[in-house]
């Protein structure tokens, strides 16, 4: 059960980390150390290795 909550909570993250970029122009990134290709390459990660 521990491992399926593990999961569970990577997979949330990368999905909020996805709606905070598509919400935010690149001023905002910037704000909060972000680039377009940084949060792009995080995007591309598979869930379970988003940290």
């Amino acid at each position: 059960m521990k491992k399926v909550m593990g999961v569970y909570s990577k997979w949330r993250k990368k999905r909020d980390f996805a709606f905070m970029v598509s919400r935010m122009d690149d001023r905002l990134l910037k704000d909060v150390g972000y680039s377009r290709e940084q949060a792009a390459y995080r995007l591309s990660q598979p869930f379970w290795k988003f940290d």
